[in-house]
């Protein structure tokens, strides 16, 4: 940049010398003029095509330290990073510009309001004086504007000057670029495979500015982890060259960084897919492979995945055996690390035996047919293995025994066979196995049993699904291992109990006596209860509440107080069909069940993370004793069906003080709507619990056709936006759930043609909203959308039962481990302000200086009366403090919605993170 200094005192020769100055040289950009006594504006009216600005420097300007230029700006606005010098720089063509606007102001002020007689005083710019005339007056309304446009023009650029200046200030553009791109590996899914999606890291990252794109594609852990599928479900030209290049471009920014790949669908047949399976061996660490047909495929051999520590491979058809055993050389024999295998196959019959290292493994799971020799040989093996699932184990003709197979790191073992699998377990011992799944139609009761005793294991969930087994066999299970178990199932097939009164009363706690499995806390039964009326609810409320055992002198020598213990843990969960449809018990205990859920079962066991569920647990809900700490999306299986789709969205939990906001939404092929109609889906208020769950079963019983997610976002989440300045209001916050459902639906390759959504302020200006973001789909707002379109319903029904589930199960992480007695009743109530009983637990619950626990939104008036009523004051100290609380009131007007700070960093919200 070449500058040119006037220094002339006379305002009749700059514009000559100006223009002697370009004339000796073309490349001047800018005019460093030092002239105090001629008008501004005819200086402005001097620059010249390839003049950027005219600079009037101040005292202490020099040319070493001249402002930045805005082309110079744009530059470094690209820069991630600003040395100490660039720094001062930025901060000193602040100062410049700030000086610059004010005397651009002071000019145009004299033109707008040159009143005469008024007073006169002076004022300075750069050290210059400027004459001033003092306002005594106001301009009169309608008075025509007589402003050059020069003067408009500059002012406007320098203040667009100051916010690139500000911009380059930011903070986060004075981090070190290895920091952001650490941060930048923080946003990426938490998924092992990345499905490529313009909404999530690490595409989105890419999209902000030039400065995130080149530290994204500077950062190859970024780009490590690649899931393509197939959502058209056709293997076209398109769709091959998209995935061939999207496969390239993608692991070609991660460098030499160990890869990890998953190919759904048929894309296994696309040449580039193939090749980068042969290509990229040495640098898979998670492979995942589907092999929608075995005919042609073939396993290259001499391959080497020396960094491959998981692999799952899904062949719905089988493989022949001369397949398996390419499979075996080239790829899981040359994978000296790997870790982990799951292979489902659907074949029926079993598959020639597959060769690995099996002695590294410590997961495995073998969802095919094998034989029960093939399962001892492979179990002789595992020297490591932790994990370890057989489904579908068939019979064979006995060829190995007397194997003595001992598992010492198992600690999960899952079985599937419908034939006699005794051999296995007269044959194995597992010391440290805590989980046990048995899913068998022949129940060997001598071998189980012996080999629990053999084992010694310190079991704590024991799971039995449709053995045909007694109630004696079921008690003498339960008593080899009850002083370790803490959570139990068992299914039975129908007519077929193996819980009655016997057992009933073992479990029962009656203050004297030894108690079947005292530290029982999760209970699940299904189809499996016959039991006299009153037994079971005494039981279980016998085990709410358990009794004290208070020892004998003898037990405390020397001891002056009489110390309790007790004797059983208290029973957490209990889970059961709803309403006790499939549950042989009295009308008397299935009402005293559902009274103790009605009560509040907190209020029985003072301790607030124990509940009862009397429904299967729901998938979209937090898991028993986990605390909703954050929003977090659920989705069902993606659906297979040949679309279009439609899709309805409703919510729940808007107007409640209570507990989170769920927005759900359920769709299927527009060609499915006649059998939705006859499915029973309605407004889910309309509907009992028992209803509602049943319809959520109903909706989840058909995956090829019917699909559905919520958008949980919790009350923590709602009260911050609602706080913040500026403020996000609950109809935003809707909005941005219901647009984030879509996105994330379309994104699994479903190609939407209707969507039908429950009214949310003006329904014309929301459907309007809604298309303009999303142009090939058809939108239908409407009041009622829930009563009027049965896909409405059906997510009505989602967002219900996954509030209600969240609500019931709510774990307060704020409660204090050691105290026997719970900081807040149970007694919620509805969670609805107008409810007397959630505004006499609200009373009850807060804390004079923490307040409420996080089920509560802060945001609601009515939390903040009894806040200002009942909690101590908050006094923040500082100096300033008015001028502090003005710089973040929001503004109105033009600035509605932005409050000072903002509009002086000139930071605008483009959106929410």
């Amino acid at each position: 940049m070449t500058i040119f200094e006037l220094t002339t005192m006379k305002p009749n020769v700059i514009e000559s010398d100006c223009e002697h100055a370009k004339e000796q040289d073309s490349r001047i950009e800018t005019l460093f003029y030092n002239d105090p006594t001629s008008s501004f504006s005819s200086v402005i009216g001097l620059k010249g095509p390839r003049i950027s600005w005219i600079t009037f420097p101040a005292h202490g300007y020099s040319m070493s330290t001249f402002p930045l230029s805005d082309q110079e700006a744009r530059i470094w606005l690209r820069i991630v990073g600003l040395s100490e010098d660039e720094v001062s720089r930025v901060n000193s063509s602040l100062e410049y510009h700030k000086e610059r606007l004010q005397s651009i102001t002071i000019q145009i002020d004299s033109v707008v309001d040159p009143i005469p007689g008024s007073e006169e005083f002076r004022t300075t710019f750069c050290g210059l004086p400027f004459r001033r005339r003092r306002k005594v007056g106001r301009k009169r309304k309608n008075e025509p504007t007589r402003l050059p446009g020069a003067l408009v023009m500059s002012e406007e650029a320098t203040a667009k000057s100051i916010a690139n200046l500000r911009s380059l200030l930011s903070p986060i553009r004075r981090l070190p670029p290895e920091i952001l791109t650490e941060i930048f590996q923080y946003c990426l899914p938490p998924d092992k495979f990345i499905r490529p999606s313009p909404y999530e890291a690490p595409l989105l990252l890419t999209h902000v500015c030039s400065a995130w794109r080149n530290a994204c594609l500077a950062n190859p852990l970024l780009w490590r982890s690649l899931e393509i599928t197939n959502g058209t479900g056709t293997l076209d030209m398109n769709h091959r060259r998209n995935v061939s290049a999207l496969t390239h471009m993608w692991f070609s920014r991660a460098g030499t960084c160990p890869l990890s790949f998953s190919v759904e669908d048929d894309n296994i047949w696309v040449q580039r897919v193939m090749s980068t399976l042969g290509n990229l061996d040495h640098r898979f660490r998670h492979l995942k492979i589907n092999i929608p047909q075995s005919a042609g495929l073939q396993f290259e051999p001499d391959r080497n995945y020396s960094a491959l520590e998981t692999f799952e491979i899904f062949t719905p058809q089988g493989l022949e055996d001369f397949q398996v055993a390419t499979l075996s050389s080239s790829l899981l024999m040359n994978a000296p690390k790997l870790r982990e295998f799951i292979w489902n196959n659907g074949a029926h019959l079993p598959p020639s035996h597959i060769r690995m290292h099996w002695g590294n493994l410590t997961r495995l799971t073998l969802n095919t047919s094998i034989n029960i020799d093939q399962c001892l040989m492979i179990m002789s093996k595992l020297e490591r293995v932790t994990h370890l699932t057989f489904h579908n184990i068939c019979l064979s003709n006995p060829s190995v025994s007397h194997l003595n197979v001992t598992l010492p790191e198992l600690t999960s073992f899952i079985v599937c066979a419908d034939y006699n699998i005794s051999r296995i377990f007269e044959e194995v011992t597992i010391p440290k196995l805590n989980e046990l799944i048995l899913n068998l139609r022949y129940w060997p009761n001598r071998s189980i049993t012996n080999f629990l005793r053999r084992s010694r294991c310190p079991l704590q969930s024991l799971n039995l699904y449709f053995p045909p087994l007694t109630e004696s066999d079921l008690i003498e299970c339960l008593q080899i291992v009850q002083s370790t178990l803490k959570e139990f199932t068992v299914q039975s097939n129908p007519g077929m109990y193996s819980v009655t009164d016997n057992i009933i009363d073992r479990l029962t706690d009656t203050g004297v006596g030894e108690v079947l499995c005292p530290n029982l806390s999760v209970m699940a039964l299904y189809d499996c209860i016959s039991c006299s009326p009153g037994r079971f609810a005494n039981m279980v409320r016998s085990r709410l509440r358990p009794l004290p055992t208070i020892p004998s002198d003898s037990d405390v020598p020397g001891s002056t107080h009489i110390r309790r213990f007790q004797r059983v843990v208290p029973l957490r969960v209990i889970e059961m069909y709803d309403d006790g449809l499939a549950i042989e018990m009295s009308q008397e205990d299935i009402e005293r069940l559902r009274a103790f859920m009605e009560e509040g079962l907190h209020s029985f066991l003072f301790l607030p993370s124990f509940t009862i569920n009397m429904s299967e647990q729901i998938p979209s809900a937090p898991a028993p004793s986990t605390p909703l700490k954050e929003s977090y999306t659920y989705h069902s299986p993606t659906p297979t069906a040949a679309g279009p789709y439609i899709l309805g969205v409703d919510e729940a939990g808007r107007g409640p003080v209570l507990g989170p906001l769920v927005y759900g939404v359920a769709y299927c092929p527009a060609s499915y709507q006649e059998k939705m109609e006859a499915l029973g889906f309605a407004d889910s208020k309309t509907l009992n619990s028992a209803t509602r769950s049943g319809l959520l079963d109903i909706l989840s019983s058909d995956p090829p056709n019917l699909a559905w997610s919520v958008r949980v976002v919790s009350p923590q989440a709602i009260s911050s936006g609602m706080l913040r300045r500026p403020p996000i209001n609950l109809n935003r916050q809707s909005e941005d759930a219901t647009i984030l459902l879509i996105r994330e639906v379309l994104a699994k390759g479903i190609v939407l043609s209707e969507v039908y959504v429950d009214a949310l302020g003006n329904t014309t200006t929301y459907e309007k909203y809604l298309s303009s973001l999303f142009p090939d789909i058809d939108f239908t707002v409407t009041q009622k959308a829930d009563s009027k379109f049965k896909i409405v319903g059906a997510a009505s029904v989602a967002a219900k039962v996954t509030r209600d589930a969240c609500v019931e199960g709510w774990h307060f992480e704020e409660s204090v481990d050691g105290k026997e007695e719970q900081p807040w009743s149970s007694a919620l109530g509805s969670g609805y302000p107008s409810d007397p009983n959630t505004q006499a637990w609200l009373k009850t619950a807060v804390d004079p200086v923490f307040g409420f626990p996080k089920i509560v939104r802060f945001s609601w008036t009515t939390v903040k009366v009894i806040l200002d009523k009942s909690a101590h004051p908050v006094k923040w100290v500082d100096e300033g403090q008015a001028s502090l609380v003005k710089a973040f009131e929001v503004g109105s007007g033009p600035d509605k919605g932005r409050c000072a700070v903002t509009k002086d960093l000139h930071i605008r919200s483009v959106d929410v993170l």
